[in-house]
């Protein structure tokens, strides 16, 4: 049955920084994958998932935002990992091949020709997967991983009472490219140079507003990447832009997906003894997604005005950091005392379950 994971959301970048991460290394990319994600989110770049149907396996391209080229990544690498990435499982068997012959490509937006072939296909999913081979005379491009308000509204000294109502402001903000027969020199643009045919791989979701795959927009439905036929330019097909021109289709396959499943976080503290007058600790990763820049504070008698902070760079999913804390640097007092541990105390970290983020332990100290 095909299969939809997705780790974090749409939603949560527009809203923030992302300090959970899925290495590229935990993808499975044999047979059909398809998806498209962010890169990390000091490089801004965007993810192309590209099926090799004829060697049964899928590669991930990353596009860069400053000059819109490809390069393909390493499917074993430790350092690719994405904030937010959609795909799906082997699905090589799945696809329903539309007829387009009675489709009008030139003058319908690509959303109505996919909304067209999904009410074609006859199947229905809340999600559907879409790969399309096209031919275009012009193609505009946006290429970004950051789309959080605050940042924007720092840098662009923009506000809005709705921040999903900036959302078209954010990606008008957005460098944009574009790929056409010829330069067009009033054009504000980036021209990137002559690239007709296309594979365009991405998701539609029959409700935006889950924020999932797509912007949690009405009508924003369809979200596209793409990537030429010679592998030198890709990005987000800013396929509603004005200046571009669909010509024709060669191929367009709808991939179902039945099931959804959200990779998430999931953080607690384990293992909490009071040792030969040290506090010893464990942080665990129990969720399913790397975590970076994750913070500890250690509390004694519920007085965060003498709490101590501990930081752990990256703790991979699975992995667990021992802490231990030595008796000086924690302000007890003589007799009974309560010591509150908090992972990720300003939750920063977007958990399904933050029951367990706290451990309390009772020391007792005795007269000196």
């Amino acid at each position: 049955m095909a299969k939809l994971f997705v780790a974090n959301t749409i939603t949560d970048l527009i809203l923030g920084d992302i300090d959970e991460h899925l290495p590229i290394n935990r993808i499975p990319l044999s047979g059909t994958v398809l998806g498209l994600g962010t890169t990390t989110a000091t490089d801004n770049g965007e993810l192309v998932f590209l099926p090799d149907f004829e060697q049964n396996k899928t590669s991930i391209y990353k596009c860069n935002p400053t000059d819109g080229k490809t390069y393909s990544l390493s499917p074993t690498s430790e350092v690719d990992h994405f904030p937010y990435v959609c795909f799906t499982n082997d699905i090589s068997k799945e696809g329903i091949e539309i007829d387009i012959s009675n489709f009008n490509i030139t003058n319908s937006s690509l959303t109505e020709i996919v909304t067209q072939s999904i009410n074609q296909c006859g199947v229905k999913a809340n999600y559907y997967g879409v790969y399309i081979e096209s031919t275009w005379s012009s193609v505009v491009l946006t290429i970004a991983s950051k789309l959080c308000l605050w940042q924007w509204a720092r840098m662009k000294n923009f506000v809005s009472d709705d921040i999903f109502s900036a959302e078209d402001n954010i990606y008008t903000s957005l460098q944009h490219f574009y790929c056409a027969d010829q330069e067009h020199p009033d054009n504000p643009m980036k021209y990137l140079g002559k690239a007709n045919s296309w594979r365009l791989i991405g998701m539609y979701a029959s409700e935006p507003k889950t924020g999932l795959v797509t912007v949690p927009q009405p009508n924003q439905n369809l979200h596209i990447h793409g990537i030429c036929k010679e592998k030198n330019w890709g990005g987000h097909v800013h396929h509603e832009h004005k200046m571009g021109k669909l010509l024709h289709i060669d191929s367009l396959i709808i991939y179902p997906l039945q099931e959804v499943e959200v990779i998430e976080s999931d953080l607690t503290i384990k293992d909490t003894v009071w040792l030969d007058d040290n506090l010893v600790f464990t942080v665990v990763n129990q969720g399913l997604l790397d975590v970076s820049n994750l913070q500890i504070h250690i509390v004694p008698n519920n007085q965060y005005s003498s709490y101590i902070g501990c930081r752990i760079p990256w703790l991979s999913a699975g992995n667990s950091f021992q802490i231990n804390i030595p008796k000086n640097k924690i302000k007890l007092k003589t007799g009974k005392n309560i010591i509150n541990i908090i992972a990720d105390p300003d939750n920063l970290i977007l958990e399904a379950n933050e029951n367990n983020n706290i451990m309390t332990l009772e020391v007792s100290i005795s007269p000196v």
